[in-house]
């Protein structure tokens, strides 16, 4: 009968501590009222068990007095149920935000490590702008003309002079090329027989200039003489005109066969060698070695126009870099007209003398202002300009 089956509302009760304990732990703030409410159910289950509380029976009683012991059993469970939700989902909301401010109070605060004095002093003085040093320029060597590199006379880290040779292509044809010009140059059998045919139509002319005089010849003959005189002069022309143009051509294989070999345009270092021996090198692609200029160097400094507005080009300032503690006397080379319109700062470039090696490309290096500059364009220690005509106004 229904009457006769107990009120689960323990074991209902001990599954829902349960479930708490596993989700919150220790920590949930329900604990107490959780923990009293099974207490109680569990006394409630021993007294039943030992029989010392026995549930009503319905043995010698009416339906009308039935009803109410099964209603009031109902809601006793329904009202431990409705309790112990309400205590869970007060957990939920407690506990997530206890675990992040345990967190919080327990989590130390991070600091930054590992600053520099060079970047303790940049932060503390507004007049110091710190920067990173390049190189003055930076060239991607090229070949103009398309081959096979048959030998790389430099590597990485080398020093190299101006006009010092870095590739070699392959020169085989061009070779073969300059060996004909010479010959071509040095033929002279042309010039010769143009000169020597000169030679006899002058004389020709010449003794026919006597008969003519002398009234032996006829002076139509003198006339084709002469011209035949002024083709020969014109041959030999043409000769020498082909032998300059012979000698033009020389020079050019000559130059042709100097740029097989790819020269530095710069006295720097080699940073980079892009190609190897027996790549070929085509017109799409024709870096081979990348040089850069490392005396002097050069600094891009940000600053505010206040203190560029006190900057020109050619003046010294002092430039003090982080592997060093003595400054390095600079020189302003360009100060750029524009204000970048998103930092509000102005572009100043500056440029480091290196002509020893000891300051090195890429470091942090701070520019020192000498005249203190205010932070505001208009300085709290300035004093007042007043109008002279109001002050003789105010004047009884």
């Amino acid at each position: 009968m229904g009457c006769e089956s107990r009120s689960d509302s323990p074991t209902l009760a001990s599954y829902i501590w349960k479930t708490s304990k596993q989700r919150h732990g220790k920590s949930s703030d329900c604990k107490s009222s959780l923990k009293a409410a099974v207490v109680t159910a569990r006394k409630e289950k021993d007294l039943s068990a030992t029989g010392a509380l026995r549930p009503p029976t319905c043995a010698g009683l009416r339906a009308d007095q039935i009803m109410p012991i099964v209603t009031i059993r109902r809601s006793t469970a329904v009202l431990v149920v409705i309790a112990l939700c309400a205590g869970l989902r007060a957990g939920d909301a407690k506990v997530p935000s206890k675990g992040i401010a345990a967190n919080s109070s327990t989590q130390p605060t991070s600091r930054p490590t590992g600053s520099s004095p060079l970047t303790t002093s940049a932060s503390a003085n507004t007049d110091q702008q710190e920067a990173f040093a390049e190189p003055y320029r930076t060239i991607q060597v090229a070949t103009s003309d398309m081959g096979i590199i048959r030998e790389v006379l430099v590597r990485e880290g080398d020093l190299v002079e101006a006009e010092q040779p870095l590739v070699k292509l392959d020169e085989e044809l061009v070779e073969a090329s300059l060996k004909i010009a010479k010959q071509n140059f040095a033929s002279r059998g042309a010039v010769n027989s143009a000169e020597a045919e000169l030679r006899l139509h002058t004389s020709r002319a010449e003794k026919f200039d006597a008969l003519v005089r002398n009234g032996n010849a006829r002076p139509e003959e003198l006339e084709r003489t002469v011209m035949e005189k002024e083709v020969a002069a014109a041959r030999v022309l043409t000769a020498q005109e082909t032998l300059i143009v012979r000698k033009l051509e020389l020079e050019r294989i000559q130059l042709e066969l100097e740029r097989k070999f790819v020269r530095s345009p710069l006295k720097g270092v080699v940073t980079k060698v892009h190609r190897e021996v027996g790549e070929f090198v085509s017109a799409t692609d024709p870096v081979v070695v990348t040089v850069v200029q490392l005396d002097p160097l050069l600094a891009t400094f940000s600053l505010r126009p206040v203190q560029a507005s006190q900057l020109h080009a050619g003046r010294a300032v002092q430039v003090l870099f982080a592997s060093s503690e003595t400054p390095v006397i600079a020189e302003v080379e360009f100060v750029s007209r524009v204000t970048d319109a998103r930092s509000g700062t102005v572009r100043v470039k500056v440029r480091i003398p290196n002509s020893r090696g000891t300051c090195r490309s890429g470091d942090r290096c701070v520019l020192m202002l000498s005249d203190k500059t205010p932070t505001s364009l208009t300085s709290p220690t300035a004093p007042a300009v007043t109008d002279p005509a109001r002050s003789a106004k105010r004047t009884p």
